[in-house]
């Protein structure tokens, strides 16, 4: 950009005056005004980059509605009198799941918060599906991996609404954690619908968020995939693996 200025320069310095000999000084005083200006741009954008970033997590974080909200309701108020114990739990797992979502975005959580908050969405889910909602976990990773908070949660969302519930006989959710090369593998598989064809919208908006969401964590270092094979529906999620440290776990607690 700076050669370019300098050769603009050059070349109108000649057009405007061919008689006279060729000066450095204009050449050189535009190369440094266009230092300047690129070096303010560069410091906006350093400046801009953190704040659009917080603000579109936000955004983000925002959208996670679980489509259960209704349901749990509904089945809490089912269970106040014939089994209030089940009602006074189905309202405390969801008042946790909401303060999870009111957390700071910015914030990281812990493979052991993921998946404390995935059972709980199972144990509301279980009051309502009953017999047809089966999980299987194999959990073979460190459970202070630092994680983006509100991840797993949803997958497990996904595999009950547009997989066990569509399925007259229900099925069975398996959920599985573990470290391959120093990455992080979470992986969600639930059966598939007879009927289902394309990916249902609302799933295909919820896995776009948590892609948005992995971007602006990790930028290139982490991917979401999706796969359809021998009639179950699988979500991996590779990430790099990243302890928690002293700071994070104590704003966790918090």
């Amino acid at each position: 950009m700076l050669a370019l200025c300098m050769a603009c320069v050059l070349v109108q310095d000649r057009l405007l005056n061919p008689l006279e000999l060729p000066r450095l000084d204009r050449p050189l005083l535009a190369a440094l005004l266009a230092w300047l200006l690129l070096h303010y741009f560069s410091l906006r954008q350093r400046a801009l980059s953190p704040a659009l970033g917080e603000a579109r997590l936000a955004a983000l974080q925002a959208r996670i509605r679980p489509h259960f909200l209704f349901n749990s309701l509904n089945a809490a108020i089912a269970l106040i009198r014939s089994r209030p114990e089940k009602a006074e739990m189905v309202l405390e797992n969801l008042a946790d799941l909401f303060r999870a979502q009111m957390a700071d975005p910015g914030h990281a959580s812990s493979l052991e918060r993921e998946i404390e908050l995935a059972r709980m969405y199972l144990a509301i889910e279980s009051e309502r599906l009953g017999q047809r909602l089966n999980v299987v976990w194999d959990i073979q990773a460190a459970l202070d991996a630092s994680l983006p908070p509100l991840l797993l949660q949803p997958l497990v969302e996904n595999a009950v609404h547009h997989g066990v519930e569509r399925c007259g006989a229900g099925g069975e959710i398996r959920i599985r954690a573990q470290l391959k090369s120093g990455q992080l593998l979470l992986s969600v598989s639930n059966p598939l619908a007879a009927e289902a064809g394309e990916p249902h919208r609302g799933n295909r908006i919820a896995l776009d968020n948590l892609r948005e969401r992995l971007e602006l964590f990790y930028d290139a270092e982490a991917s979401l995939q999706v796969a359809a094979a021998d009639g179950q529906y699988h979500t991996l999620i590779r990430l790099p693996y990243r302890p928690l440290s002293r700071q994070q776990q104590s704003a966790l607690l918090h």
